[in-house]
């Protein structure tokens, strides 16, 4: 498959173990010659990544960040910044830098913990140019009554304009939401449209439809669900009519690493078949019930489908090949793609072949996905 050449590039920054930090006159320079060089060769610079290691623990003062944020202001190309803050203290400064670009619409944030983002000032200012907000904490306590709910409030009020949230919080990605933390979603990001989000659970069935009916534009949903408990909520018959699953277009509903794929097929089934208007479709399984899945996404969405990744199984299992044969024979008439998560260790195989053989007549890609078009940004690294 060609790919066409990157029409942007990505700044990471970087240092080695024992490196100086530089002055802010010395990192805004930097960043200024990086996007020169990247405008020169056509591929011009929409993102700085300074959430590596060594660099984030050297640019760590409220200048650092105030340099960053001029040469975004001077570089209208410059989209998205990633960091790493380790204070309150210090995102706070970031939040209060004078005359922030409005260019400036994307914004990933890491921090030690979930303390930092409950404890910034709400005196703080708001960055309203922000749209898409993603946000890691590499440790987290496990009751969302104290962490993720307040953690959530207190920041996201500093982004009111967020139409995209990704949250990444815990070592192992499984801290759960809680209702606080849904509330909290709803009430700052009444935009939202996209929501990411890992170990989801700890809430009801009725949480969730108070959740989904206060978020009228939420149109993609990833939910890596974090036990039976989260699977069940959303498997619930009293949501099963819920208004905003026809809503949906983009949708991932998948197990948290830690607890395996969902355990009860039944539940899987269930979602599914809920998604009356879904394009895109990933959905964690196992052989027991890839098949009952594929049935139900070909019976309630064969007029939208384009896209369907069975996430735990691949085509060298006879199941997996039922499933897509089911989906192939049956094909929607929008449907380009099929994804199985694992590699086919034979594809010798005469099943493999087969099948392969009978979605290509059909039209029906079973590659990964490519995005198609323009190619993945080029990566210029900067060492301090």
């Amino acid at each position: 498959m060609t790919v066409a050449p990157s029409p942007s590039s990505v700044l990471r920054i970087k240092a080695a173990a024992g490196s100086k930090a530089p002055s802010p006159a010395s990192l805004k320079d930097r960043v200024l010659q990086a996007a020169k060089q990247c405008a020169a060769a056509s591929r011009p610079l929409a993102a700085v990544e300074a959430n590596y290691d060594v660099a984030a623990r050297l640019l760590d003062q409220p200048s650092h960040l105030a340099a960053l944020v001029d040469a975004a202001a001077l570089t209208p190309s410059i989209a998205r910044l990633d960091l790493r803050i380790a204070t309150p203290e210090l995102l706070a400064s970031f939040l209060a830098v004078p005359s922030p670009p409005t260019t400036l619409t994307s914004l990933s944030l890491a921090v030690p913990s979930l303390a930092v983002f409950t404890a910034v000032p709400p005196s703080a200012p708001s960055l309203s140019s922000i749209t898409k907000l993603v946000l890691s904490a590499s440790s987290a306590a496990p009751d969302p009554a104290t962490t993720v709910g307040p953690a959530l409030n207190g920041l996201l009020a500093h982004f009111p304009e967020t139409r995209s949230l990704e949250t990444y919080f815990g070592s192992e990605n499984h801290s759960l939401w809680g209702a606080a933390a849904l509330d909290a979603v709803a009430t700052r990001c009444p935009h939202l449209a996209d929501l990411d989000t890992r170990g989801t659970g700890g809430y009801s069935h009725a949480d969730i439809d108070r959740f989904m009916s206060r978020l009228p534009h939420l149109t993609a949903l990833s939910v890596e669900l974090s036990d039976d408990a989260a699977t069940a909520a959303w498997a619930a018959d009293e949501i099963a009519d819920a208004p905003w699953w026809a809503r949906l277009q983009k949708v991932t509903v998948g197990p948290n690493e830690e607890v395996g794929f969902f355990y009860r097929g039944e539940d899987a089934v269930k979602i599914v078949s809920r998604l009356r208007g879904v394009t895109e479709l990933s959905v964690a399984v196992d052989a027991d019930c890839v098949v009952a899945v594929a049935e139900a996404v070909v019976r309630v969405a064969a007029a939208s489908v384009e896209e369907i990744s069975l996430v735990g199984v691949g085509l060298g299992d006879p199941s997996a090949r039922m499933a897509v044969e089911h989906v192939v024979a049956n094909k929607p008439s929008k449907l380009k793609a099929v994804v199985c998560s694992e590699d086919v260790d034979d594809e010798g195989d005469a099943e493999y072949q087969k099948i392969v053989a009978l979605a290509a007549s059909a039209g029906v890609s079973l590659e990964y996905r490519v995005d198609a078009g323009q190619g993945p940004p080029e990566v210029v690294t900067e060492m301090l």
